[in-house]
């Protein structure tokens, strides 16, 4: 019987040579490498190895590891987007324009946000859009759906 296997420790040793490397880069000082080890094995399984092409930990749960902040992410974006309305609005429709903070006015915060009625004339590439008065006159620069409110009457 053979306790000391040479092939399965080659194996063992180079995975311990690799985490030896990525701990000696991050540990400042020799008693550091306790407090150290966690990080050092996370990143060490979750790296995308050439060989497998693919993290040791997806090999092993056959999910990509998740950082609990990605978890947070993604619930705080699932409630937020559950309260979204989609904007439908399409060419020839009246909006109000949203008035920038450029524009200097003495009553503070009791200024207007929303300009006089516009018509959207047309509806360019990445939201972009022309906007016109209501007697025709069209403004210069275009405007994003994002600055623009459906005026309802």
């Amino acid at each position: 019987m053979e306790l000391y296997n040479i092939e399965h420790h080659k194996v063992e040793e180079a995975a311990n040579k690799n985490i030896k490397i990525i701990l000696a880069k991050t540990v400042k000082t020799y008693k550091d490498w306790a407090k150290k080890l966690p990080f050092t094995l996370w990143g060490y399984r979750t790296s995308i190895w050439a060989s497998t092409g693919a993290t040791p930990y997806s090999l092993v749960y056959e999910s990509e590891a998740m950082l609990p902040i990605e978890g947070y992410q993604k619930r705080i974006a699932r409630a937020f987007n559950k309260n979204v309305k989609p904007r439908d609005l399409k060419e020839g429709d009246l909006v109000l324009k949203v008035l920038s903070d450029e524009t200097s006015n003495p009553r503070g915060k009791m200024k207007p946000i929303w300009s006089r009625p516009f018509v959207i004339k047309k509806i360019m590439l990445g939201d972009a859009t022309r906007i016109t008065d209501l007697d025709g006159e069209e403004m210069f620069h275009p405007i994003n759906l994002d600055k623009l409110r459906k005026y309802n009457i």
